[in-house]
């Protein structure tokens, strides 16, 4: 009886501590989990790396979750390993799997201090930035003028990579170093993207935020396409796109549109690849330089001094009546015979400009703080050819105003006179009244305002 006795005083000791414990990490799923993490290690075996599991633990919060993958692992030892097994050890990436959608909320942050980057497997459920997820590590770079290294801050780097697709929201502050790799859709409408944005694989759509450490989009994932479209009020402070093109590559498309801003930019095709052009479309953006520095890298050559009868040495790049060359350094020559695709073959098969670049003193024709862009790609709303007064639909008012735009007795402003230009040569002419007329008669159908 007495052992007993001490059993249960045990028993109930054990419990109350555990009840003034808080929340806790456990080792299976439970329904107030939130996220797992998993440790895993890989040994070289045979000739090759294997990948073996160590644990799964879960947490009830994410900030809880993410702590437990920044912890340095130290499991080696617990293993029953050869030596010549722990000779090529290496431990895994931690892994973080959302149990639920999870929401890092308004004035909430989550913190990832650590220079392991962590892997986060969205396991079909949303992740969503209203507040702030951030982390960084010290370390050390070279500093040239001092010739020694110094310390400094890196940010954290996170990869997005799910087994079952899920959703990414970022309204708020990012600051980690960001990598997108599976089919995964990502809606980024606001804020400040403060890290490094690496878009490899995924459904990105940005509407809006400040890209202020620049953002670099290129097929390299071998998991999942790369489709991009960006509009809105998005800001860019360094802007990348880079295609793989080859029949081994995944696809990648990109359109931007709107009011977009963006600085430092580079653009480059690598290879021949000719399935579901184009690559890039580009209706409407800012730009802070002039269209030869397109191309990043390479040394500008001035007209005088081109070598007419060796245009494969050059990039041939044109943008309507202008035509520039950057010299390919030999290696280039060598191993990308189509790096030259900057030519005519470029615009047409691989990148799309809806409008001519309109050149424009800095800082008069848009309200911005940076003052840096000076020519732009003016993009317009998606319209109903013929409708000139713009309330969705042909009627006797838009006759009348293409007509007396015709005859000069009216004069329409910018998007009136896009949308009267039907047959798109760039003026209003009797053909284009005549055809408004008509389409409201229902003798003839305009292409694009079919039914209405």
């Amino acid at each position: 009886m007495k052992t007993e006795n001490r059993l249960l005083t045990l028993a109930l000791a054990l419990i109350m501590c555990f009840a003034l414990l808080p929340a806790a990490a456990f080792a299976a799923p439970e329904e107030n989990a939130v996220a797992g993490v998993t440790q895993s290690y890989m040994l070289y075996e045979d000739g090759e790396w294997s990948t073996y599991e160590y644990s799964t633990v879960y947490y009830p919060s994410i900030q809880e979750a993410f702590n437990a993958a920044a912890a340095e692992p130290d499991y080696k030892n617990d293993l029953d390993l050869t030596e010549d097994q722990l000779l090529y050890f290496s431990y895994n990436n931690p892994v973080i799997t959302l149990c639920k959608d999870v929401t890092i909320a308004k004035g909430e942050t989550v913190l990832y201090n650590t220079h392991m980057p962590a892997t986060v497997d969205l396991n079909g459920h949303t992740l969503d930035i209203k507040g702030e997820f951030s982390g960084s590590y010290e370390g050390e770079r070279y500093d040239s003028e001092k010739d020694e290294m110094v310390p400094c801050t890196y940010s954290a780097n996170v990869i997005i990579e799910s087994k079952v697709p899920g959703v990414f929201r970022s309204s708020g502050v990012l600051d980690v170093m960001l990598q997108t790799w599976t089919a995964d859709t990502y809606y980024i409408t606001g804020g400040q993207i403060k890290g490094y944005f690496g878009a490899d694989g995924g459904n990105i759509n940005i509407s809006g935020g400040v890209f202020s450490d620049g953002a670099f989009f290129n097929n390299g994932s071998d998991a999942a396409d790369l489709t991009v479209t960006i509009s809105g009020s998005a800001e860019f402070f360094g802007f990348d796109f880079w295609v793989y093109a080859d029949e081994n590559s995944k696809k990648m498309k990109m359109t931007v549109d709107g009011e977009v801003k963006i600085s430092r930019v580079a653009i480059g095709i690598m290879g021949e690849y000719y399935d579901d052009k184009p690559y890039l479309v580009i209706n409407g953006a800012y730009f802070d330089e002039d269209p030869h520095v397109w191309i990043g890298g390479y040394e500008y050559v001035p007209d005088d001094q081109v070598d007419r009868e060796h245009l494969e040495q050059y990039f041939v790049y044109k943008w309507g009546e202008f035509i520039s060359y950057t010299e390919l350094d030999e290696w280039d020559r060598e191993n990308f015979t189509d790096y030259y695709l900057w030519s005519d073959d470029c615009l047409s098969e691989y990148v799309v400009f809806g409008k001519e670049p309109e050149l424009f003193e800095r800082q008069t024709d848009w309200k911005a703080d940076s003052g840096i862009y000076n020519w732009r790609i003016k993009g317009l709303p998606a319209f109903i050819p013929g409708d000139v007064n713009g309330n969705n639909k042909i009627d006797t008012a838009d006759y009348a105003m293409c007509k007396r735009a015709f005859l000069k007795t009216f004069t329409l402003n910018e998007e009136q006179l896009v949308r009267a230009d039907i047959n798109g040569n760039s003026k209003v002419d009797a053909s284009e009244y005549a055809m408004i007329k008509r389409h409201y008669l229902k003798t003839y159908t305009i292409p694009g305002a079919e039914g209405k």
